[in-house]
């Protein structure tokens, strides 16, 4: 993260609470370095729907897989070519199908029959062929675990027995594959080998029910460190598994829909110590910022990167655990080595928390404040929302 301390502290006390900034400049190249033979990206808008990302996204060049309703309204919102649009998600409502074919989007990920039926009865009311990727749900050996299910049976998608022989449905174009399982993954050698069954699979299952490969969607999945700031795969290390997984399934495109790894280390989330005490032993760190704002280590119980902005603190690191204001155990940002002489009034800063911070939280919960968003761009900071008083959404 290279918004420097001072800033985000001056930043903070603008503000007026806890708030995430995003570098928009170093968003920006980092997408634009993102490039492969065959390979064509797509942003996964669950990571982080905020506009001024999606803006930062499109000017890079990438399409956009939107999940939801909200997601599509807010890509069109800045502008997004409804041709550079993939509609996907387990659950497709009908208001999120009947806008998308009003505003010309081509690109369907199919995850049941039933969407096969739903999709093919909206097509034919709008007189248009679309394009399908069908979702697999792979068995798998490995017993590693994934929020995306891994080797666990989900609802996403199908196993390849499930689908059976797909229906001819007139306005229907099935054009390839799409398979998801395995989240943040920090090793090369470990995606090629999973890109690699995919396009086995793939390859196979194509050739079996009589449609051409020309599509191979491998998900997202790329890992970034939330030990170190700033910490992520090199992308060149992807680039030869990549190649291979295109061979080996024989297909026109290799599709990702990167989220994490395309945002999540340009993103910092800032909050106030209020209060340090030890308590039977242990030393804690209570905040006015935690889970109502960063829900995600309670979730899946790993944190988020955290330093102290105060650069006065310079007594040897202990460990602390760091608390937020919520009246449950669960509010707890992680344990982190801090400056023994942390202290009320210092400013935490959490690193890695561009995807699936702001939006993945649980703001409402004992009526705290909203959290603030700011952009740092071009030297200069941005307001893009102001911290909220739970009196600005309670009814």
């Amino acid at each position: 993260m290279s918004i420097p301390a001072q800033n985000l502290t001056d930043a903070y006390a603008r503000a007026g609470g806890s708030f995430y900034a995003y570098d928009l400049d170093a968003m920006g190249a980092h997408l634009s370095s993102l490039k492969a033979e065959g390979l064509r990206l797509w942003y996964a808008c669950k990571a982080n729907p905020l506009s001024a990302v999606l803006e930062c996204v499109k000017e890079s060049g990438f399409s956009f897989d939107v999940a939801s309703l909200g997601e599509l309204e807010q890509v069109l919102k800045i502008g997004a070519d409804p041709k550079r649009i993939l509609l996907t998600g387990p659950v497709k409502s009908d208001a999120f199908l009947l806008r998308a074919f009003a505003a010309g989007t081509e690109w369907f990920v199919a995850e049941s029959h039933a969407q096969l039926h739903r999709l093919e009865k909206y097509a034919a009311a709008a007189g248009r062929p679309v394009n399908i990727l069908l979702r697999l749900q792979l068995d798998w050996d490995s017993g590693a675990k994934s929020v995306l299910g891994g080797n666990k049976i989900t609802a996403f998608g199908l196993g390849v027995e499930d689908w059976g022989n797909l229906p001819a449905l007139a306005h229907l174009r099935y054009r390839g594959v799409h398979v998801f399982q395995w989240g943040n993954v920090l090793s090369a050698a470990t995606l090629g080998e999973v890109w690699k069954r995919i396009a086995e699979v793939a390859r196979q299952y194509s050739d079996a029910q009589g449609f051409a490969l020309d599509v191979l969607d491998l998900g997202g999945g790329i890992g970034i460190s939330y030990e170190e700031p700033g910490g992520m795969l090199e992308w060149e290390s992807l680039l030869e598994p990549l190649a291979e997984a295109r061979r080996v399934a024989g297909a026109g495109e290799l599709w990702m829909e990167l989220g994490r790894y395309a945002v999540g280390p340009f993103g910092t989330y800032v909050t106030k110590v209020m209060e340090k005490k030890n308590v039977r032993g242990e030393s804690f760190l209570l905040c006015n910022g935690g889970s109502q704002h960063m829900v995600r280590p309670a979730l899946v119980k790993e944190s988020f990167p955290c330093r102290n902005l105060n650069s006065a603190r310079s007594r040897p690191a202990k460990k602390f655990h760091v608390h937020g204001p919520l009246c449950t155990a669960l509010d707890c940002l992680g344990s982190f080595s801090l400056p023994e002489d942390s202290a009320e009034e210092d400013l935490l800063a959490f690193s890695q928390c561009g995807a699936y911070g702001f939006t993945e939280s649980m703001p409402y919960f004992l009526c705290h404040e909203l959290a603030g968003e700011w952009a740092w761009q071009n030297g200069n900071w941005r307001e893009l929302r102001k911290v909220e008083a739970a009196g600005s959404w309670l009814r």
